[in-house]
């Protein structure tokens, strides 16, 4: 488990197909974001940093739960030992992103598991 509770897991009270298609949505919506393949149970999304146009991997996977879908993110930088912290920072932007994906219709209904 993260010990930051910005980079833990979340669920939310909507069926998983449903909460997918808002993850995608939430990256095609944010700058130098894309879907690298969404073929399978895990989506592989990239993002560019601004400066020297590194690209980093995240991947996302959706977990049907009782009570909704628990989203699941991980960030890796191709290049280098150090991020310099923007691995967090990919998942915080991809968190605001889905909040406010969902926000209209529905709150998240856990921080963790």
């Amino acid at each position: 488990s993260a010990r930051d509770p910005r980079l833990r897991p979340r669920t939310f009270p909507l069926p998983a197909a449903e909460l997918r298609g808002r993850v995608v949505s939430a990256v095609l919506g944010l700058p130098r974001w894309r879907i690298a393949d969404s073929s399978g149970p895990v989506l592989w999304a990239t993002r560019t940093t601004r400066v020297f146009r590194f690209v980093d991997d995240l991947y996302i996977l959706i977990e049907a739960r009782p009570e909704g879908a628990t989203v699941l993110l991980w960030s890796g930088s191709r290049v280098g030992r150090g991020d310099l912290g923007q691995n967090r920072r990919n998942i915080a932007e991809l968190w605001g992103a889905l909040e406010r994906a969902t926000r209209n219709s529905t709150q998240p209904a856990a921080v963790g598991r």
